[in-house]
């Protein structure tokens, strides 16, 4: 929705920052994925390839990342991992640390947090997978967040258009980086499904 100069997605209604121009600047592990700016959202998919794709932007003096998602998600199941997902990153070490909204393994919605290496290409485990038994049936959109605060990096969630956040993740910002991210962006995987998933991005805004 948009009132001309403002947008909104619902419900429940939560303003966008609309992630136009495109303000992600490189790939990791593109692989077949593509992203296409449909309206003021990017969509990514990967029609053929099985794994993570990630696009990229530099934090800068930011620390904190809000991302609104459309999790258009197909198959579930042991072996099946469709996600949409918000990331951080370390480029000296190539380690990822990915906040993730989908499937893991089951038909249950799971916020999870996933250790990767080499850019997204080495996966090192999952830290977190919680389901979300409570969710909205059908999920219009979910908020993830993620932020550095102090020594720790954190990830929270909201599915009522942020009146309420849930912290599902903190980690020290060495344990699993030498230093700290110094790069994020959002994500898709694509594992085990023989029918397209898509992330939409609808919102992207930085602090």
């Amino acid at each position: 929705m948009t009132d001309g100069t403002n947008y909104f997605i619902e419900s429940p209604f939560y303003q966008l920052t609309p992630p136009s121009p495109n303000p992600f600047t490189g790939w990791l592990n593109q692989g077949t994925a593509t992203e296409e700016a449909i309206g003021t959202s990017l969509v990514m998919y990967n029609a053929s390839g099985s794994g993570v794709n990630l696009r990229t932007v530099a934090m800068g003096g930011n620390t904190t990342a809000t991302a609104v998602l459309i999790p258009v998600l197909f198959g579930f199941g042991t072996g099946v991992n469709p996600n949409a997902c918000i990331f951080f990153r370390e480029a000296s070490s190539h380690h990822v640390l990915a906040f993730t909204v989908g499937y893991n393994n089951s038909n249950s919605v799971t916020v999870g947090t996933w250790y990767m290496t080499s850019d997204g290409t080495g996966f090192g485990a999952v830290l977190t997978s919680p389901a979300i038994g409570s969710w909205p049936n059908p999920l219009h959109y979910v908020l993830l967040q993620i932020k550095v605060s102090g020594s720790n990096v954190l990830g929270y969630a909201s599915v009522d258009g942020g009146l309420s956040w849930n912290n599902y993740f903190a980690e020290a910002k060495t344990a699993h980086f030498t230093t700290g991210p110094d790069t994020w962006g959002y994500c898709y995987v694509n594992s085990g499904s023989a029918v397209t998933s898509y992330s939409v991005l609808a919102s992207w805004s930085v602090q």
